[in-house]
């Protein structure tokens, strides 16, 4: 739920939970175990899992984003001048961060699984981003939930544009002015699902087109305060309440089950993911605040909670099932050769090089791709790597060791293999049929 301005000078809770019609549910509680805990005054807003199952929780009151490990041990990922809102994680395992600068300028902060702040796009025209998702590897969907539209960044451009709007985003004016508008967002199916904790709906907005562009936004379940939530791979949704302290599972036919209440340690419930790896897919990792922002005065610890609800997730890779299979292609043999530099062959590599380049133009045909090997960017090269069509290790080896470099000593030896091509925009397409990766 984005943080709306409060002040701890009350000891009453901050929203009036008996004028909000929100459905309960009857009580199944699952098994659950708690793996960490902080002090009361602790807000944890998001939380998204790294492909080795380690977790990653941003504190929306600080300026840390925290990493976990599925035993409870605590980390800092990151710490710096910002305000970390809602994380999403994409197939490579960079992840992003809505939330503010140290100038209060919304921003995507992007990161390597390492940790490292890669860079920060601004988004000019936010007041209030929340939760995010990538609708493709490398194109990220942010809520805004104050002025209710979802924001596209592409993050190879850094561009910036509204994705879409619609009344079903906007906050519902009868309702508090702490509770947020469209908060949780997530892809499957071919739709982003969206939580609207103000209207207390979850929408479905399809995606349309080549572009996967918005299509018009349904209600799928009414009457919920949901924050955050998950998706299993049958479509159930799995929610956080926040502000009535537990965690909801919602059949696809509607029905509503409390999994989780207080007692399991998901007081103020904020987010969800599910575990990764095989052992961990059925498990669901839970954040919250303890309370806090409901009533700060009254908050209690903030914990990181699992879940067993024997029910495994949506895979980061099922959720980009809308992205087309790309064809499959006959791929043509191939031969790769190494040749490594000589060292101390500066000079000769000087004299030999424009008869090089003109012996690479005249075989360019035959090659696929070619290029350096260095230890670092900027650094000489080790080697030289060619992927050549159509030739058998034996030719492919016979052209490079009559190539300049090689007969002036450049290169000290090149040695060839057998590679077979298997993916890739060069190629145009994959080397196996569209069954191969449906089994999620």
């Amino acid at each position: 739920m984005a943080l709306a301005p409060f002040s701890s000078a009350t000891a009453e809770p901050r929203i009036d939970l008996d004028a909000i019609d929100h459905r309960d549910g009857a009580l199944e509680r699952v098994e659950a175990e708690r793996l960490a805990r902080w002090a009361p005054d602790t807000f944890l807003e998001s939380l998204v899992v790294l492909s080795n199952g380690d977790l990653l929780i941003p504190d929306a009151i600080g300026h840390d984003i925290l990493r976990a490990t599925p035993s409870g041990d605590v980390s800092v990922f990151f710490s710096g001048d910002i305000s970390p809102m809602g994380l999403a994680i994409s197939i490579d395992n960079t992840v992003i961060a809505t939330g503010r600068d140290g100038q209060d300028q919304w921003n995507i902060f992007v990161f390597a699984p390492t940790g490292e702040l890669r860079t920060s796009i601004p988004v000019a025209d936010a007041e209030g981003l929340n939760g995010a998702t990538f609708l493709t590897p490398t194109v990220v969907l942010a809520n805004d939930a104050t002025i209710g539209r979802i924001f596209r960044i592409d993050l190879e451009t850094n561009s910036v544009t509204t994705w879409h709007e619609h009344a079903l985003y906007q906050r519902d004016p009868e309702q508090s002015e702490l509770i947020p508008g469209i908060n949780g967002i997530k892809i499957s199916k071919g739709a982003a699902y969206i939580s609207n904790t103000s209207q207390m709906t979850i929408l479905r907005t399809p995606l349309e087109g080549p572009d996967f562009a918005a299509g018009e936004p349904e209600i799928l379940h009414r009457d919920l305060i949901i924050d955050d939530f998950s998706i299993a791979a049958d479509g159930t949704i799995y929610g956080t309440t926040h502000i009535y302290n537990t965690v909801v599972r919602i059949e696809p036919d509607g029905g509503l089950t409390r999994i989780a209440t207080t007692e399991d340690g998901v007081e103020g419930s904020t987010a969800t993911a599910f575990g990764r790896s095989a052992n961990d897919a059925a498990h669901l990792y839970v954040v919250g605040d303890g309370g806090f922002y409901l009533d700060p005065e009254n908050a209690n610890e903030a914990f990181l909670v699992r879940l067993d609800v024997n029910d495994p997730g949506l895979s980061i890779a099922a959720s980009f099932d809308h992205i087309p299979y790309p064809g499959k292609i006959e791929t043509p043999p191939a031969a790769l050769v190494t040749c490594s530099t000589a060292p101390g062959k500066n000079a000769a590599r000087k004299r030999a090089a424009p008869q090089y380049t003109r012996f690479l133009e005249l075989n360019a045909p035959r090659i696929m791709m070619a290029g350096q090997v260095t230890t670092e960017v900027g650094a000489p090269p080790s080697a030289r790597q060619y992927v050549f069509r159509g030739m058998s290790v034996g030719e492919a080896e016979t052209l490079m060791r009559a190539s300049p470099y090689f007969v002036a000593g450049v290169y000290a030896r090149c040695e060839g293999t057998v590679f077979t091509p298997m993916a890739g925009d060069l190629l145009g397409g994959v080397a196996w049929g569209d069954s191969v990766s449906q089994s999620d």
